[in-house]
């Protein structure tokens, strides 16, 4: 197409300066090498010749039509449809924008009342009418990851976001969402990556900041020991199923019952006691739930250092079951009675 446009350039309107249809041919291919600016001011030089010359409005609309400015667009069409209402491009062109605007607006209407499901079959058949409007399709594409966050469907937000950041990588929104929606495919990083980019570009926007924060929090649990899962108990658990599962546990996993594999019984008894130790406590367990860090006060388990330590103090149980062997006796954080598990019942 580059070449069309140099031959036409350098031979055609070089020895057919004043001929009208390679003037209008020229226009077509800056149309089509997407060059929208040159195209609106050549086709204006036709117009100040032929006011009516369709050819011309057409391909004068078009241009405006691909930059998003729709209203100006709209104008070139009608005038020449004005002139001939039968101008089967001009009225597939004029009809076709309608079509577009008229989606658009019901797929942001959708939106802003709460139909998030019709809105989302909205945006994604504007989209199909036009591939190519990148103008007007990076706010479509961002419109419906927004959408889609609110629904909780995080990938398909993700892959709408991307698409609005390859036609615009500046788009502030897109990229907040996007990190939105990394949040909810619990992609913690990437989330933070995101929305830590959004906040250097708009250092002033506090919703942004919260949102960096939200995710920051959460890369930081993600990063947790998760007791709930080391006793194998929900986190809607009751004190029984924990004392239940405790005391499962710690009998299957006591030392002196795994005399072949010693190292990892201990590894995992260390493990179970300090679940129990939060989770078997009503105001650690809550202060657990809420994200606050309790290995920084000196829980066992999940802040490296000895396990068994607490606050510099040494907490040291015995235990004498029958197991063969003599008993297991080390640390044990918290200040837990082993022995007790046997006392723990059902209840």
């Amino acid at each position: 197409m580059q070449k069309s446009l140099e031959y036409v350039d350098k031979v055609v309107l070089v020895f057919s300066p004043a001929c009208s249809e390679a003037k209008l041919l020229r226009v077509k291919l800056l149309l089509a090498v997407k060059d929208y600016s040159s195209v609106i001011s050549e086709a204006g030089y036709i117009l100040k010749e032929d006011e009516n010359n369709l050819e011309a409005l057409l391909l004068r609309g078009r241009a405006y039509y691909y930059l998003a400015d729709h209203d100006v667009a709209t104008k070139h069409y009608q005038k020449g449809l004005r002139l001939d209402p039968e101008h089967s491009q001009l009225k597939k062109a004029y009809f076709g924008l309608k079509n577009l605007l008229k989606k658009t607006k019901n797929a942001d209407d959708n939106a802003s009342k709460g139909k998030l499901r019709v809105s989302v079959e909205d945006y994604r058949a504007a989209l199909a009418l036009d591939p190519d409007h990148l103008a007007h399709n990076v706010h479509l594409h961002l419109g419906l990851c927004k959408v889609l966050v609110k629904l909780g469907r995080g990938k398909d937000a993700i892959t709408s976001c991307n698409e609005a950041l390859n036609i615009n990588e500046e788009l502030l929104e897109a990229l907040v969402q996007r990190g939105e929606a990394k949040l909810i495919v619990e992609d913690w990083e990437g989330a933070v990556e995101d929305l830590k980019s959004a906040a250097e570009k708009s250092p002033q926007d506090m919703s942004i900041r919260e949102a960096l924060m939200k995710a920051e929090k959460a890369l930081k649990m993600s990063k947790r020991r998760d007791w709930y899962k080391i006793l194998g108990v929900s986190k809607t658990a009751s004190v029984s199923e924990i004392k239940r599962a405790y005391k499962k546990l710690a009998l299957q996993w006591h030392p002196d019952k795994n005399v072949d594999n010693r190292e990892e019984a201990e590894a995992k008894f260390r493990d179970i006691a300090a679940a129990y130790e939060v989770l078997g406590d009503d105001d650690k367990r809550s202060r657990y739930d809420r994200g606050e860090d309790i290995e920084d006060m000196g829980m066992g388990g999940g802040g490296g250092g000895n396990p068994f330590s607490s606050g510099g103090q040494q907490f040291s149980f015995h235990f004498d079951g029958g197991f063969p062997g003599g008993g297991f006796d080390g640390g044990f954080p918290g200040g837990v009675d082993f022995n007790s598990i046997f006392d723990l019942g059902t209840s």
